[in-house]
């Protein structure tokens, strides 16, 4: 039978801020308890109500296991200045903490929260300081109310931090609207968990998320059966039976999720069928590297079969002369063929000849145990696809490779076994690690400018002077692929001309293409009057809001940037998104 604990944070122990498993002492009044568990984030002096059991540890004693817990922030003002120099707020600490309290004494945290450039009163806050610590505080704010909401839904401690770092400010309004999107790989919330959370909080009813949802996990269940993608009517179908929908309810969100690149549809020998994204792409690119490399092919390689023959003494068959000669003359090949036909023979012969040629030879395999059997085969180290492209893994828990296009395998020939147990995914890895030409390759990159414009990186290709000798001669080796051509333009309004498209939404489509101004139109629909009476200030204001929307602006934020309160920049939203809806269907 669970038990209840309450109580002030007195001291935090142990905090891991990837998983927020916590340690602390909790002082209960009479008592200083040991309390252990996932919190989203704890700081001295907070307030806590939880749910849980007393234990006994066998080394640490007695201790309160937390399953469940609500927290308020300090109101007295040493519990404030207590809280506020644990470095719950990002850039204050002991001494700031102290001449904040000392200014404001009990209604600092309000302060805080609702009027934080006045922190700049302070001795040693600039005004651009008192402005960060607002949003260091707010954040905090968010992921209390994050747990506060939806914990009672099921999601734990350990999916919120997941949460809030994936979605931050506006994590809490987003899921309230479209509980679906927690279905993803990086936060681990299945499909059923986010089902049952929806039907919870708004009851029964085959919404277009929902439907989307279905359609996404359809596709998903089957990639673990070694389906890349799905034919159009089985996915439609089975999803229609999953969720008690109508196939013609199906088609309608699969054709939106198509236009919005949720999915990607493709007709196959007049089949249609939709794919995940992340597979399309893998399944292209495969497809056009292997095109490339099966058109590269190198001189006859008779006579090096001959040699090696005689250094080996062995009389290869016909067929272990055509699998050599293959492997000699082209960039790629496949050896296929049953037990006891000579494949071991071949392969080795394979590495033989590339050996003596004084190229590098790796050897992989799908799993540790098939990598050992090549290397008692071949008497050559062999290592699993995942070693050898030196697999890491992201902030997102995301499966990447430290060996890519820019970081290629040292290595002239890469020879695979079992290539039937390897998947799209870790295939498409393998070929961007193999260094096809030996060109420069650059990595384009929008989202990580700060200039909004299009950046290139790893290396810097962009950055090349034009009016020196040098620079001139370096441009002149930008050498497009076979039938494409390298295109250099500036552009106007990009985020918002693709949001436009992206989302759909009629009223933002109509301003571009009618060839008005966007922030001007904004402006109008925003403020209630007509486009001639739009004031340079409101056309500044629906500006910072058409771009501030794009990129995930709070209204905290938004206050900030265009100085006025929080409440006057929450309507400024809502009347956004209330005069473009297209616009918050898609973001949500």
């Amino acid at each position: 039978m669970e038990e209840t604990l309450s109580g002030k944070v007195e001291r935090v122990v142990f905090h891991n801020a990837d998983n927020g498993w916590t340690v602390l002492d909790l002082d209960a009044g009479e008592t200083l308890e040991k309390v252990v568990g996932v919190f989203a984030d704890i700081h001295v002096g907070e307030e806590l109500q939880m749910q849980g059991n007393f234990v006994e540890h066998q080394k640490f004693g007695r201790q309160f296991q937390m399953q469940r817990y609500v927290s308020t922030l300090p109101t007295d003002t040493i519990s404030v200045l207590r809280y506020l120099s644990s470095g719950a707020v990002r850039g204050i600490g002991p001494s700031t903490a102290a001449r904040v309290i000392d200014k404001f004494g009990d209604d600092t945290l309000r302060i805080l929260e609702e009027e934080p450039l006045r922190l700049a009163e302070v001795r040693g806050i600039t005004r651009e300081k008192a402005k960060k610590l607002g949003e260091e505080f707010h954040a905090q704010s968010g992921l209390r109310e994050l747990l506060l909401t939806f914990s009672a839904y099921g999601l734990t401690q350990h999916e919120a931090v997941r949460c809030w770092k994936r979605f931050g400010v506006s994590a809490v309004s987003r899921i309230r609207d479209n509980p679906y999107i927690l279905y993803t790989q990086e936060l681990g919330i299945s499909f059923e968990r986010a089902d049952s959370m929806a039907l919870a909080m708004y009851g029964e009813g085959n919404t277009p998320s929902r439907l989307e949802a279905g359609l996404l996990h359809v596709l998903r269940h089957n990639t673990q059966n070694g389906h890349t993608c799905l034919p159009q009517e089985k996915l439609v179908a089975a999803a229609a039976g999953m969720l008690g929908a109508t196939v013609e309810e199906m088609l309608a969100v699969l054709e939106h999720m198509k236009e919005k690149g949720a999915v990607y549809g493709e007709d196959l020998q007049g089949v249609a069928f939709v794919f995940l994204p992340q597979y399309y792409m893998a399944e292209k690119y495969i497809a056009a590297r292997l095109r490339e490399m099966a058109a590269l092919s190198e001189t006859t390689a008779a006579a090096d079969i001959d040699r090696l023959e005689k250094k080996l003494h062995i009389h290869y068959a016909e067929q272990q002369r055509a699998a050599l000669s293959a492997a000699a003359t082209h960039h790629v090949m496949i050896l296929t063929g049953g037990p006891g036909t000579g494949k071991t023979t071949a392969v080795n012969g394979m590495i033989f000849m590339a050996q003596h040629k004084g190229l590098s030879v790796q050897l992989a395999a799908p799993t540790g145990k098939a990598a050992k059997r090549m290397t008692e085969l071949s008497g050559e180290s062999a290592k699993t696809l995942h070693r050898l492209l030196e697999v890491q893994w992201d902030e997102d828990d995301r499966l990447t490779f430290n060996r890519n296009e820019k970081n290629p395998l040292e290595a002239d020939v890469v020879i695979v076994d079992e290539l039937s147990m390897v998947d799209s995914l870790l295939f498409e890895g393998l070929l961007k690690a193999m260094d096809p030409d030996g060109r420069i390759r650059t990595r384009f990159q929008m989202t990580v400018t700060a200039t909004g414009r299009l950046s290139s990186t790893e290396p810097n290709l962009q950055n090349i002077p034009t009016r020196t000798d040098l620079g001139s001669e370096i441009r002149r080796m930008f050498i497009p692929a076979e039938g494409c051509v390298l295109v250099d333009a500036d552009y106007s309004q990009i985020e918002l001309r693709l949001l436009a498209h992206i989302s759909g939404d009629e009223a933002m489509r109509a301003a571009f293409t009618t060839g008005a101004d966007i922030h001007t139109a904004t402006a109008a629909q925003v403020f209630h009057v007509a486009p001639g009476d739009v004031t340079h200030e409101m056309r500044r204001r629906a500006k910072a809001v058409n771009f501030g929307i794009v990129y995930g602006i709070s209204a905290f934020s938004l206050s900030q940037d265009i100085g006025v309160t929080v409440a006057e920049a929450k309507a400024y939203m809502e009347a956004y998104f209330a005069t473009f809806p297209g616009v918050r269907k898609y973001m949500d």
